[in-house]
């Protein structure tokens, strides 16, 4: 199905682009042609730049991100052990959902692209490691590392999950994926 609305378009275009050629294997022009514009005139009124058009899409992605696991995440002083492996179970299913999309920002922020520190990736990893230092304070079953080292262990699983898994699976694996997932990232975790 084809989207209408032009901006959103390049976007998903851009996407695509990016994760099958790369960032800078991806020219401006491509992504004019990708979308149907027939000047870069049309296309650079909604972008003005390919770093316009990257920071855009990664803000989308964030907040698409947000909007599927946002919900998950309680007030710190609420969450529990249980909380946070929910959160990480369910953020692989997200990127394993959306493995474009999950590449496209894990490549962008592991380059240390301005617009990819500027967007906020850290929220989900600095709420996990709050929860986990107030759980480990409270005497919680939680190995006595410091939390954020914890968290970014899970993190990293989550990410080689992610980046190596096929592109297209079927429910049912995306599933038993992101069961395991939460099985190690609980073994990270837990005394």
């Amino acid at each position: 199905m084809a989207i209408s609305d032009p901006r959103a378009r390049i976007l998903d275009v851009a996407l695509t682009l990016f994760d099958q050629r790369g960032y800078v294997g991806t020219s401006m022009d491509a992504i004019r042609k990708a979308a149907g514009f027939r000047t870069k005139s049309s296309l650079y009124t909604h972008f003005p730049s390919k770093e316009s058009l990257s920071a855009a899409l990664f803000q989308k992605i964030l907040e698409e991100e947000a909007i599927a696991l946002g919900p998950l995440m309680k007030p710190v002083d609420q969450a529990s052990l249980e909380d946070v492996l929910n959160l990480a179970e369910q953020l692989a299913v997200w990127g394993l959902m959306h493995p474009a999309a999950y590449r496209f920002c894990f490549i962008q922020w592991h380059q240390d692209v301005p617009a990819a520190q500027a967007a906020g990736l850290e929220m989900l990893p600095r709420w996990a490691s709050r929860v986990l230092e107030r759980l480990q304070k409270e005497g919680s079953p939680i190995r006595a590392i410091d939390p954020e080292f914890l968290v970014n262990a899970c993190q990293g699983l989550i990410n080689q999950i992610i980046v190596s898994s096929p592109s297209q699976m079927s429910v049912a694996a995306i599933a038993e994926y992101a069961r395991r997932t939460r099985v190690l990232c609980e073994a990270i975790v837990r005394t």
